[in-house]
């Protein structure tokens, strides 16, 4: 049923695609990424260096018309090892968007698709052995009405989708139904309150999973400054297991930004405490979670979520910095997840990032760049001997530090082609001896991104 609804409004939108004027941008790139590691397999137990051979190809298309409004970013690398130290595997990612006003400003079709990495196994470490990383393709597709009503200073927004959420490997595919709707007041023309409720009814395919319903009611304010914007929100939200345990907590959001979307300088601080789950949190703009180092090195900040509703607080904060010369990204985040249902799930991780470029000639571009992390398992003595500390006298935290700074060059070649040489360096600590290694990676790249319109 939820397949044939999903091509029900993907033909619903080519329909709706082919009755407006298009003012579509499409912006092709691709490119090779040779790397060589000195330790692939990521373990001081068993190191084997080995070269690793990543093409990607993706594109970033935008269009709006008077009935179409839409914005996709998508890429696919596929990681290929030169002497199979592990399993050739395509990793993709995604973030798009297609609404159709079907009656001008008051009913949207909406489909929706986020697409990322994540861990297996978020407590195992980076390889599982055999061949086989711990990484897996991450998706969730949604789509649903949006139905709009204005009354003076009111506006009501309901929203309806169903989802089909999708990992590569992990037996935990699910769907959903999510319900949700607003009231909001302007108070003026730069401030509004709110009221927003929602639901999401979540079965998995699998009956070995814990079916579950997770809502939330809020009270919302929302501010433009002078300088930024601010989002306040306040409530509660709960979590309702199917023949399991049920939990009911406060909701708190804060997100304050600095600056406005494309200026030189912008700061970013965004904090929360509410229950989650991996498909919610895919599609929740008050995080950033794919930071920006520099040199085409991005750190994904939830690579190891889990399954399943979780209890999470975290936050983040970003700083950019853009010069005719010179340029600055700083970010640093933490977060800490409580899984009700199985709470060997659980972790703590916190991190924080510098990356810097300096334009010594007009196509030529130094870049320097430096990642710190910790990794904590509170819970993994729980976990049936699975996680041996070899540290006497912490049994019950098994925890891990990184570090990974790294440096290189890159030579524009024209406004579309680039070549870029570098290295990192990874050096991972950990009270667990299967975790700790180092790895030492030189890398050449040649990328290609085409123009926008105009450019």
């Amino acid at each position: 049923m939820f397949q044939s609804i999903v091509r029900i409004s993907l033909l619903l939108l080519v329909f709706g695609m082919s009755q407006a004027v298009s003012a579509k941008e499409f912006i092709p790139q691709f490119g090779i990424s040779i790397e060589d590691h000195s330790n692939a397999t990521k373990n001081d137990i068993s190191p084997q260096g080995d070269t690793l051979f990543v093409p990607y190809a993706g594109f970033t298309f935008e269009e709006e018309t008077s009935l179409i409004q839409s914005s996709i970013q998508f890429r696919v690398n596929r990681e290929q090892y030169a002497d199979d130290t592990f399993d050739t595997k395509n990793l993709f990612t995604m973030d798009g968007f297609i609404d159709w006003e079907i009656v001008p400003g008051r009913y949207i079709w909406v489909v929706e698709d986020a697409a990322s990495s994540r861990r297996i196994d978020q407590t195992e470490p980076d390889s599982l052995g055999n061949s086989k990383q711990n990484l897996q393709n991450f998706n969730v597709l949604m789509t649903g009405p949006d139905v709009l009503l204005r009354r003076g200073v009111y506006q009501v927004v309901l929203k309806a989708r169903l989802a089909d959420v999708y990992y590569s490997e992990a037996a935990t595919d699910n769907q959903r139904l999510l319900l949700s709707g607003a009231v909001n007041k302007d108070l003026n023309d730069y401030s509004k309150i709110g009221f927003d409720a929602s639901v999401s009814f979540v079965r998995f395919e699998e009956d070995f999973n814990v079916d579950y319903d997770i809502g939330s009611m809020l009270a919302t304010y929302d501010r433009e400054l002078p300088f930024g914007t601010l989002e306040l929100r306040g409530g509660f939200n709960f979590v309702n297991h199917q023949n399991a345990k049920d939990e009911t907590g406060a909701i708190g959001e804060l997100a304050l930004q600095i600056g406005r979307a494309g200026a030189p300088n912008t700061f970013r601080f965004s904090a929360s405490k509410k229950f989650s789950d991996p498909a919610l949190e895919a599609f929740d703009p008050l995080y950033t979670r794919l930071f920006d180092l520099g040199g085409e090195r991005q750190v994904n900040s939830a690579e190891t979520t889990g399954t399943g509703a979780f209890e999470t607080r975290q936050a983040e904060a970003n700083y950019s910095f853009s010069g005719d010369r010179v340029g600055l990204n700083v970010f640093a985040f933490f977060r800490e997840s409580d899984f009700p249902i199985n709470p060997t799930q659980a972790t703590d991780e916190y991190g924080g990032g510098v990356g810097v470029y300096y334009l010594l000639r007009q196509n030529l571009r130094a870049f320097a760049n430096y990642y710190q992390f910790r990794s904590e398992l509170p819970n993994s003595s729980a976990s049936a001997g699975q996680n041996r500390p070899v540290t006497a006298g912490d049994t019950s935290t098994v925890y891990t530090d990184g570090t990974s700074p790294g440096f290189g060059l890159t030579y524009n070649i024209s406004d579309t082609l680039s070549l870029s040489v570098g290295a990192v360096f990874t050096e991972n600590d950990s009270n667990e001896q299967r975790r700790q290694f180092t790895d030492d990676v030189a890398y050449f790249r040649i990328d290609y991104k085409g123009t926008a319109k105009g450019e």
